[in-house]
């Protein structure tokens, strides 16, 4: 890492990490990202589908929703259930979300982001942030450690045991009256990943803009996120999803009229 501007370094704070998952079957990483299907995700009420262009990028769920008492929830596969022990402490579950339209109304109440996790040995709910209207592809990020999530039943150690329900709040909009049109969000790239110690080599070089550089691995899909703030887990995709062949990659982000931004590397597959 280094800088060529000694007085704009002070100015921005740089935080650069790689989610990469190796190792043993328990730790391996747990991904949809609705390419060519639902994957078999559903959603709990509503109108819900696939489309195939709509995504961030590509494919991903879409859920439509008139007014209700309850917002929809997205119920995830068997594949994502088991034992999370392994991402204790040092993996996150992340995923993109999209409010496409607020449908019609009088009245519009926006709720924070919502993940649910359950099981034999408990339930917990983590919450952060909360939208004020339509929204771009936003990636929103949850650590797996305890203090981030309200355990409402069992303990912490015995939930993650044995998770057998994950659900992701996909509609945010509450909207009344209840004839009104209806809402439509969506969800994409949802990862349930290590957060490795083992990650590649991440340089930055500072002037006029940050360059994120990276030492690659053969075949695989790296996406550079940022963030602006220190507390909150809300994370924004800068540019695409690199596919790489081994070499050194790097991405570049304007520092103009910018006081900090943080950065991440994660690999998709």
């Amino acid at each position: 890492m280094k800088t060529e501007n000694n007085s704009l370094w002070n100015l921005i704070t740089i935080f650069a990490f790689v989610a990469i998952s190796h190792g043993a079957q328990a730790t391996q990483p747990v991904i949809s990202t609705f390419e060519t299907d639902l994957e078999c995700w559903t959603v709990d009420r509503g109108q819900f589908g696939w489309s195939a262009t709509q995504g961030d990028p590509g494919g991903c769920l879409l859920a439509s929703n008139a007014p209700a008492p309850a917002y929809a929830l997205a119920v995830a596969p068997a594949k994502f259930h088991g034992d999370w022990t392994s991402f204790n402490g040092r993996g996150t579950l992340s995923y993109s979300h999209k409010i496409f339209s607020i449908g019609g109304g009088t009245t519009f109440t926006f709720a924070p982001y919502l993940i649910t996790i359950s099981g034999p040995g408990g339930l917990a709910t983590w919450t952060n942030g909360t939208p004020t209207s339509i929204t771009e592809w936003t990636t929103v990020s949850a650590p797996i450690t305890s203090s981030a999530w309200r355990l409402t039943s069992g303990s912490w150690s015995g939930l993650l045991s044995n998770v057998t329900n994950l659900l992701i709040q996909i509609e945010q909009v509450g909207n009344v009256p209840a004839n009104a049109p209806a809402d439509v969000s969506g969800i994409d790239n949802v990862m349930l990943i290590i957060l490795a110690t083992n990650a590649p080599l991440v340089s930055l070089d500072i002037e006029h803009a940050v360059q994120v550089s990276w030492s690659s691995e053969t075949d695989h899909v790296y996406q550079v996120q940022w963030r602006s703030e220190l507390n909150t887990n809300v994370w924004f995709n800068l540019a695409s999803p690199v596919q790489v062949n081994g070499s050194t990659n790097t991405v570049c982000d304007s520092t103009e009229g910018r006081a900090r931004r943080l950065y991440r590397l994660l690999t998709l597959h």
